[in-house]
């Protein structure tokens, strides 16, 4: 007997461990805490962006040197002061790579003197990877090292970019779908639509995609291209990763998950944790243990 109540107890452990873990995921779309296909749980659990820095306020790029910022689905505008930073540590011979499908983006381009800009759209195409025709199907264009030796590129829903030298560009075959109907009406016409798109400003790098829809965990396997294509934006064959975290998307997260969050990256916090549900568990298993006896 007790034997039983001491695996009662170490079962309500691993129970509580299992809530404890519900309670630090959401839905929220691009979250790196959402483990379902529109989250990014899978790319943020990659060796790649473990070991990547996190930016939480833009002043903490100064003094950076040959490093490669991914900025990821943007919820919100970038303020003067944002820009500017985001622009000395570009000047400076960075890399500034920008996801952005809704045009939240574009005050930074504008800060960055850039002149390319995102424009919203349900981008269609005849070219697909699958029956839904919002998985669009891009192809490489200028040399790059980003584009070298892809066949295409899946994307999901994307957007467009405009300005810049085309890295990825669809086929002829693709229209922006502006009524939803997923044909081709006479206002429709059919064109080549860029969606990732490079310029050089001072002696950095920017890269502007147009569908950050890349990084969810549902476009993980779209194609074997797609995995290349994250990794090498992980890579990028330098050792300063960095993932802004203060405008992104992939941050979001309600009070209860970020708390239980920042709980989780204290070692302290945790083994405090751990020891009093332990110790609760226990407790538990000698109550009952000692009520049968």
């Amino acid at each position: 007997m007790r034997k039983i109540f001491w695996v009662t107890g170490f079962f309500l452990l691993v129970c509580l461990s299992v809530f404890f873990l519900h309670l630090s995921t959401n839905t929220e779309e691009f979250s790196r805490y959402n483990m379902q296909w529109n989250g990014t749980s899978q790319f943020f659990g990659s060796r790649a962006a473990m070991d990547a820095t996190e930016i939480r306020q833009t002043s903490d790029l100064a003094e950076r040197d040959a490093s490669f910022l991914l900025i990821i689905a943007p919820g919100r505008p970038f303020d003067t002061q944002e820009s500017r930073d985001l622009h000395d540590f570009l000047t400076h011979g960075n890399v500034i790579f920008l996801a952005d499908e809704t045009g939240a983006g574009n005050t930074l381009l504008e800060g960055l003197d850039s002149e390319i800009r995102v424009f919203p759209a349900n981008l269609t195409s005849v070219e697909r990877q699958y029956g839904d025709h919002s998985s669009v199907i891009a192809h490489a264009s200028s040399p790059d090292p980003l584009n070298s030796g892809f066949t295409g590129l899946v994307l999901n829903s994307p957007s467009y970019v405009k300005g810049g030298t085309p890295v990825f560009v669809t086929s002829l075959l693709t229209w922006t779908d502006d009524n939803g109907n997923g044909r081709i009406d006479e206002t429709e016409g059919l064109g080549r639509y860029t969606v990732l798109s490079r310029e050089y400003i001072g002696e950095g790098t920017l890269y502007v995609l147009s569908d950050p829809s890349v990084f969810i965990n549902g476009m993980q396997d779209a194609s074997r291209e797609n995995s290349v294509f994250l990794g090498r934006l992980a890579g990028h064959d330098n050792p300063g990763l960095l993932i802004e975290q203060d405008h992104s998307s992939t941050a979001k997260a309600d009070a209860l998950v970020l708390a239980i969050i920042n709980m989780k990256r204290s070692k302290f916090m945790m083994t405090v944790l751990f020891i009093l549900v332990g110790a609760g568990a226990s407790l538990y298993a000698w109550k009952r243990y000692t009520e049968v006896s």
